[in-house]
């Protein structure tokens, strides 16, 4: 075999790998550091849940990467982006007077617009948790506490940040402030008809937990 052919052939292999690496970077990250980057808090919960095994974390992330990394969300219909955000409005009002109802009303209208814009189907929640977690990382938590809340365990306080919460990744899968992490320049604070749900103006902390000052 020549010395040129040999040239070439360890070319070509080279040029190969680099493209796997590149590829593989692309679906989000060959390094654990960059998968930290990229899900941020997302990392830190599931490297929790795996007991600090960071070759489980990254294992179970590059999954979700491979899986659900290459969705395209789907355009919502004209006039859908408008009325989801009235839905959103009437179940927040409610919850001054009925916060588990709330709560329970908001965590499905949450699954439906996530479902709307191409993510797995209401009904799957782990599935679909997992879909928003690739690429709402930083709003994701939203939507497990919004599930965990419809269980009926959580104080009046809880149940109100859960809503704000909720009403981030809801702001994200709209539109507004997508991908940017809670309490940055993005998103709106949640409201109701009065004030900032857990505000500290008129209609604010007060308002919603019923507390009288």
């Amino acid at each position: 075999m020549s010395t040129v052919l040999i040239v070439l052939l360890v070319v070509v292999a080279a040029l190969a790998i680099a493209g796997a690496l590149y590829a593989r970077r692309s679906r989000g990250g060959v390094g654990g550091r960059t998968l930290r980057q990229r899900f941020g808090p997302e990392y830190e919960r599931v490297l929790a849940r795996h007991n600090g095994d960071p070759k489980a974390t990254e294992r179970e992330l590059r999954a979700r990467v491979d899986q659900y990394g290459e969705l395209t969300p789907t355009p919502l219909p004209v006039g859908s982006h408008e009325a989801y955000l009235s839905r959103w409005t009437v179940v927040q009002e409610r919850f001054v007077a009925s916060p588990q109802q709330a709560v329970t009303e908001a965590e499905a209208l949450l699954g439906q617009l996530a479902a709307d814009r191409g993510f797995p189907a209401a009904g799957q929640h782990d599935r679909q948790s997992e879909a928003l977690s690739v690429h709402h990382p930083f709003q994701v938590d939203g939507h497990r506490l919004l599930h965990a809340a419809t269980l009926g365990e959580m104080t009046t306080e809880q149940l109100r940040e859960a809503m704000v919460r909720g009403r981030a990744l809801y702001d994200a899968l709209l539109g507004e402030g997508a991908g940017a992490a809670p309490g940055t320049p993005g998103i709106a604070a949640p409201r109701t008809s009065e004030g900032p749900l857990g505000g500290t103006g008129p209609g604010g902390a007060s308002r919603i937990t019923g507390e009288r000052k």
